[in-house]
């Protein structure tokens, strides 16, 4: 699973209100699309229950079995807090974790389709769902069998709900020596070298058969000089394109796009910006800074992913965007 990784990830979403609650559409990649039938799952975030401020937060396949239940600090985006459950389509339990500010703590279990306990993971509490920064406490065969007991073993089998086939020795609860597996969402076979749970490098060869290097599993998208430099570009840019046409405007923007795998940026929203020369003028930009995006990867593979930001707006005689 693969979720997002930013500074105050914000997506542009598609809201429906009734009885209280929203409802989104979401694909299987994060982005939400505004007609249902288009969708992979559906999202319904409710009102906190009474002595309560966190919100209800409630998934479904499109057939309407249930995908996950769980409570949120905010209703968009998703900040998880507490006990997250996470279905299989026969409703069959998949996952019982535990969040705290969005970030996993404590105990993570998985659960076979049949119902049987897979694995037990432990989380320090400030790691998301992609990090490998957490100990394999233990592994258990279809049949009930344990390969990993109190941190020691030799692990075998799915990670999770992401078709990630692997094995590896685990000592201490991390992974040691090499450790060989694939994933089936993008077709690759990989083999990979760990230091006491730190890859070290990993190797991975693609459905085309073409061989990647890397030193995570997963990267998100990001600006290679950093937000600050990514900020200053859509000021300067924004400042030239509507030098002669200046609009006052005050509040934040919300940018949503996709980065795809050669660094072109599209799909690109805004919102809040209370302007369309706005809207045209930081499309422009985002489309311009595209040569300064680096996709993200799936072991070492190139993906296409969304990625949401604000994007600040201040009122001046000459306004500015910081």
């Amino acid at each position: 699973m693969k979720p997002i990784l930013v500074i105050a990830f914000l997506l542009t979403t598609f809201v429906c209100f009734a009885q209280k609650q929203n409802t989104y559409y979401l694909k299987n990649d994060g982005s939400y699309v505004s007609v249902k039938d288009e969708a992979d799952y559906i999202r319904i975030v409710r009102e906190p229950d009474a002595g309560s401020d966190l919100y209800n937060v409630l998934e479904f396949y499109k057939n309407g079995e249930q995908l996950l239940i769980g409570k949120s600090s905010k209703v968009s985006p998703i900040v998880f807090e507490g006990q997250v459950a996470r279905f299989y389509p026969t409703g069959k339990k998949m996952q019982l974790a535990n969040y705290h500010n969005n970030h996993l703590t404590g105990l993570f279990y998985d659960y076979y389709p049949n119902g049987k306990i897979f694995s037990v993971r432990e989380y320090s509490g400030s790691t998301n769902e992609t990090s490998d920064d957490y100990r394999i406490i233990s592994c258990l065969d279809t049949t009930g069998n344990l390969l990993v007991n109190e941190g020691n073993g030799h692990y075998f089998g799915y990670f999770g709900g992401d078709g990630i086939m692997e094995e590896g020795d685990v000592k201490g609860g991390f992974r040691v020596g090499d450790w060989k597996g694939s994933f089936r969402l993008i077709g690759v076979k990989f083999e990979e070298h760990y230091d006491q749970g730190r890859l070290v490098s990993g190797t991975a060869i693609s459905k085309d058969g073409n061989k990647h290097s890397y030193t995570q599993r997963f990267t998100h998208p990001y600006y290679r000089d950093g937000n600050k430099a990514l900020y200053k570009f859509l000021e300067n840019q924004i400042n030239y394109l509507g030098k002669n046409n200046a609009v006052n405007v005050n509040g934040t923007a919300i940018i949503s796009f996709f980065v795809d795998v050669n660094r072109k940026i599209e799909n690109i929203k805004i919102q809040n910006s209370s302007s369309e020369a706005i809207n045209n003028y930081l499309t422009e930009a985002m489309v311009t800074s595209a040569k300064g995006w680096v996709p993200a990867s799936s072991f070492g593979v190139p993906q296409k992913e969304p990625y949401s930001f604000p994007f600040s707006l201040k009122t001046e005689d000459n306004p500015i965007f910081y």
